[in-house]
């Protein structure tokens, strides 16, 4: 997740690096509960990694709702 989140933050906020990736990395198979998780795991050492897009609480609130909106649409699959 935090690989990804670094991808959609440069691409978002136009961060002009050398390098800008045209895809992102699969975040498909992160199970619903595991996000709820991981993002509370965020939220209380969000300062210990460095990571700007971390502090940007309207962000990492698009990003959490995002990856639950897919997690949920991947689980209705597997129903199928």
């Amino acid at each position: 997740i935090l690989i990804y989140a670094q991808q959609k933050f440069i691409k978002e906020k136009e961060v002009k690096i050398n390098y800008i990736p045209t895809s992102y990395i699969s975040v498909g198979n992160i199970k619903r509960g595991n996000i709820t998780y991981l993002f509370k795991k965020f939220e209380c050492t969000k300062g210990k990694y460095g990571l700007i897009y971390l502090e940007d609480d309207s962000f990492m609130k698009r990003l959490e709702s995002e990856l639950n909106w897919r997690s949920r649409c991947i689980s209705n699959l597997d129903t199928f």
